[in-house]
């Protein structure tokens, strides 16, 4: 070792930690703030799946109707599983109010081939269909309402999420426990 060179003493073992300058508060606040506001996101893109069937309804018209195949970008069209989906658009009318909706699903509108025929048929231009609507925004509608297992995802990440901000939350702020008292002498 050179002879200048000075070397930290080595504090006792019993030494009080540094002191905090608060910096590892923010970054767990900032950590709680993005769980809870991704955990907020994903319970309201899960609600309307999981309330959808109770909400009440009313009678539409069909507009528009169309249905065609759905793969993804780059399969085999020979030997890929294939979705159908419906773009569509109906007209109903809740409190004197005309709405127009465009939602057949809770899938993005994704459904299954099998189903198509019968759809096809259901949803022929100019044909009544019952349409259920948001009683708080009645512009939210959707023909079958159904909890999908993502949507129970959702619910559970959301629930997840929420979960752990709160934990950082108290983790940040709650008081750091004292250390424990001595035994008292008998």
């Amino acid at each position: 070792m050179a002879k200048n060179s000075k070397v930290p003493p080595i504090p006792p073992e019993d030494a009080a930690p540094p002191p905090d300058d608060g910096s590892s508060t923010w970054w767990i606040v900032g950590a709680a703030v993005v769980l809870l506001a991704f955990g907020g996101w994903m319970g309201w893109e899960a609600y309307p799946a999981l309330v959808a069937g109770s909400w009440p309804t009313t009678e539409g018209t069909v507009k528009k109707a169309k249905f065609f195949e759905k793969r993804k970008l780059g399969e085999n069209v020979n030997n890929a599983p294939r979705t159908m989906e419906v773009e569509l658009e109906y007209d109903y009318t809740v409190n004197g109010t005309t709405y127009t909706g465009t939602a057949y699903n809770n899938s993005s509108n994704v459904i299954d081939p099998a189903e198509a025929p019968t759809l096809q048929q259901k949803l022929k231009v100019g044909n009544k269909v019952t349409v259920y609507y948001s009683s708080w925004m009645p512009r939210n509608s959707l023909l079958a309402p159904a909890a999908t297992t993502t949507s129970w995802g959702r619910l559970a990440i959301s629930i997840a999420c929420l979960l752990g901000a709160i934990g950082l939350f108290a983790l940040a702020f709650w008081p750091s426990s004292p250390k424990a008292a001595a035994p008292a002498s008998a």
